[in-house]
């Protein structure tokens, strides 16, 4: 007897968990380009940057699975895709009353980068992939960031660590996020993979403490208590849970090369710098112009880049950001996002867990502090990604997937019409 598996069954990646990694890869890209390896920062061709490459092709995936989901009509946004497009949208419309053109400009472009990946995001919503994204996003997040993090250890010659695809404000919330997945994939393993997995959360950790930046610690502080209070479990395993993690991390802290760095790190940044000499990063002067000029135009706003126009730089606040460029409407629409993902959160039990209310809690925190819009990519995608359920199964490999990246290709060559 033939025990052998037909073509059709043989093992494939589902098309929505590929989506999610190159989600993950789109976030922690930020605007690296490969001249910043030789020390350049200054400004290349669009079509030369990775973040471009990186939306085409998350562009062309969800199309080919938008495809195949509305043959079989099982396509469906959900109100949060709607809420996130709105807010995008009349973003862009303050291009038509923004004070410098260029500034506009600039922002625009990266203003239709996020509406591209939120509509993609929106396109390939079924009950056929739901959850599938979430998953690799995190599956990428957690490899890759933990491969950026070993790199920024690598480099490091002492001090503050960061990578080339961000400073140490973005490096720390990565960071802090990597973490988050990491305890989330940790409940899907077992064995050796569930203790690598709690090594790179103790990492990430550390990475947070050694970038330097207040603010991604004060988010990943902030995600941390959020998990300990809406985590599904008994006290006593929270309890023990936290004493292990405390135990990890200061024999990490205090018994590594390393996690001495990261203590005398936080000596300087936090005790001297924040507690004794109260160093702000000029951050309470830019709330301050930003509510400011936010009140010179209370109902619409300044416009696309009025804030950058008026300032030598953008006020670190998405919500002040918001406020001060798009207004009450601006500011209203924002918060119906949050509201929507909240709603959306009601109706699916399944998707309330300790690291979705952690993940989210992390991101909106460090866009609070840190940032402009397209630095805050990542709470849209969290936002959108996390009204899901993940998938009840742990692998991202199937036998009989739903819809498989073969049967994707198959079923739009087989349109009418349809030429490569």
């Amino acid at each position: 007897m033939n025990h052998s598996a037909p073509r059709s069954q043989m093992l494939t990646l589902h098309p929505a968990f590929v989506l999610g990694g190159l989600l993950a890869l789109y976030f922690l890209l930020g605007r690296w380009t490969f001249a910043r390896l030789q020390g350049d920062y200054d400004e290349v061709s669009y079509l030369v940057q990775p973040r471009v490459w990186t939306i085409v092709m998350i562009a062309l995936l969800a199309a080919l699975t938008f495809c195949a989901l509305r043959d079989r009509g099982i396509s469906s946004w959900k109100p949060i895709d709607v809420a996130i497009l709105a807010w995008i949208g009349y973003m862009l419309i303050t291009w038509l009353w923004a004070p410098e053109p260029k500034l506009a400009a600039e922002k625009g472009i990266e203003m239709l980068m996020l509406l591209s990946v939120s509509m993609s995001i929106a396109i390939t919503r079924s009950r056929a992939t739901e959850g599938w994204a979430m998953l690799g996003f995190w599956y990428g997040l957690v490899a890759i960031g933990a491969a950026m993090g070993m790199l920024a250890l690598y480099m490091s010659s002492g001090g503050r660590v960061f990578t080339p695809t961000g400073g140490p404000n973005i490096f720390g919330r990565n960071m802090g996020l990597v973490g988050v997945g990491a305890l989330l994939l940790a409940t899907r393993h077992v064995s050796i993979q569930r203790i690598g997995l709690y090594v790179i959360v103790v990492l990430s950790a550390m990475w947070v403490v050694m970038c330097g930046s207040r603010g991604a610690l004060l988010a990943t502080g902030v995600a941390g208590m959020v998990l300990l209070v809406t985590a599904r479990a008994r006290l006593s395993t929270k309890i023990t849970a936290v004493g292990a993690f405390a135990i990890a991390a200061i024999a990490a802290f205090f018994c590594t090369e390393v996690g001495r760095n990261a203590v005398d790190v936080f000596r300087h940044r936090i005790l001297h710098q924040t507690v004794e000499q109260r160093y702000t990063s000029s951050r309470d002067s830019l709330f301050s112009d930003a509510i400011q000029l936010g009140l010179e135009q209370p109902v619409a706003g300044c416009g696309l880049a009025g804030f950058r126009a008026n300032s030598w730089t953008y006020p670190h606040n998405i919500f002040l950001e918001t406020f001060a460029e798009g207004g009450a409407i601006g500011i209203l629409l924002l918060l119906l996002v949050f509201w929507t993902w909240w709603q959306s959160l009601q109706h699916c039990r399944q998707a309330k867990t300790g690291t979705t209310f952690a993940a989210v809690a992390l991101i909106t925190t460090a866009a609070s502090f840190s940032g402009n819009f397209y630095d805050s990519r990542g709470v849209f995608i969290l936002l959108a990604l996390t009204v899901d359920s993940l998938p009840v199964s742990g692998s991202f490999l199937a036998r009989r997937p739903i819809l498989s990246t073969q049967r994707l290709s198959a079923q739009v060559a087989d349109r009418p019409g349809y030429s490569v």
